[in-house]
């Protein structure tokens, strides 16, 4: 289990035999390692109280109150505990000497890495200031160049409203020998909170621009379909770095989100995107091409007064950006003409 007591990482284990729970944790750093036990029972249901309603787009979770006991002398009163499938969480505040911090301590969640390393890593990453350490989760790993590229998942429960809390991924580049040291990292974008319905994914991947400069492309892809109806939407969003050969990064560039979406019975969007990696101007140095499409759906009343689908008018539009390899700075370059399918495919694809 991983987490944060105060402003530290912590990683520790627990378990959990209904009612009673057992465990230790140790401060990444430091070899301590602090006991813990405690009783997490079930809140007592009141018979005349109605029954909990699910929010429509909401995962629902059933916590329990619990109190635990430390061997530094520490206490966790008060506090939430969730016991769910692989799932193990304790949230709340840790009382010492008359001073509380916040404590969070909780299993990896399904499909993030299970390694110590690369935890303990991705607390070296500046992020803006908060009241307490984030949780750390490890998604993705690309090894290359005696580098490791490393896709995290940061959150502040601490800061949470109620139980929710939104997530932010970072891209963090390490060396590969433990203890991995940090050689830059660049927030990337917001994400929905944990128990929202939306299935989110990150993907990463590496593309040659030259002998001596790369592009790091990260996706994202955050899809919802409504629990009430037929409504449902998606974005699915780029985001590049340039990197050379040095060690030297430059800032992100979002490029233009495809999204779509469904209303009512037909009202439609859908805006999709192909990218490009192709050399305008004869420098041997690709710029990126994107090719966006929009088309729409519209519901109307017919003659007999039965709803038809109408499609709307459909667009196309063509962006481009070039590199200055200075800064290592993207930059939008004037609308470019006489941009055909042939020459766009003689360029690489960027597809994750």
């Amino acid at each position: 289990m991983y987490g944060y007591w105060g402003h530290r990482a912590i990683i520790g284990t627990l378990e959990a035999d209904d009612e009673r729970w057992v465990g230790s944790f140790h401060v990444v750093g430091s070899t301590e390692e602090i006991r813990i036990d405690g009783e997490a029972p079930a809140p007592e249901a009141d018979p005349d109280a109605p029954a909990a309603e699910p929010s429509p787009g909401e995962k629902v979770h059933a916590y329990r109150d619990c109190d635990f006991r430390a061997s530094n002398g520490g206490s966790l009163s008060d506090a939430d505990c969730l016991s769910e499938e692989s799932t193990l969480e304790l949230a709340g505040m840790w009382l010492k000497n008359g001073v509380g911090e916040p404590f969070y301590l909780r299993t990896a969640s399904p499909g993030a890495m299970v390694d110590d390393d690369y935890f303990a890593a991705g607390h070296s990453m500046k992020t803006p200031t908060h009241a307490c350490a984030p949780f750390v989760e490890a998604l993705s790993l690309n090894e290359h160049r005696e580098r490791a590229s490393v896709v995290y998942r940061l959150s502040w429960p601490c800061e949470a409203q109620g139980r929710e809390s939104t997530f932010e991924p970072y891209l963090a580049e390490l060396e590969q020998a433990p203890p991995h040291r940090l050689l830059w990292s660049s927030p990337w974008r917001g994400l929905a909170d944990r128990d929202a319905l939306n299935d989110v994914s990150l993907t990463f991947g590496v593309f040659p621009l030259s002998a001596r400069l790369e592009l790091y492309v990260g996706r994202a892809i955050d899809q919802f379909q409504s629990p009430t109806s037929s409504s449902h939407n998606s974005s699915d969003s780029l985001s590049v770095w340039a990197v050379d050969l040095a060690g030297r990064y430059g800032s992100k560039l979002d490029l233009p989100t495809a999204d779509s979406g469904q209303g009512g019975w037909c009202i439609a969007q859908s805006a999709s995107n192909d990218v490009w990696l192709l050399d305008l101007d004869g420098d041997k140095l690709p710029e990126i091409v994107v090719q966006s499409r929009v088309s729409t759906r519209e519901d109307r009343v017919g003659p007999s007064g039965e709803v038809e689908c109408v499609d709307g008018p459909s667009t196309e539009s063509i962006s481009a950006y070039r590199l200055d390899t200075t800064k290592l700075e993207w930059s939008a370059l004037p609308k470019p003409r006489g941009l055909g399918r042939a020459r766009l495919e003689r360029g690489t694809h960027i597809d994750l």
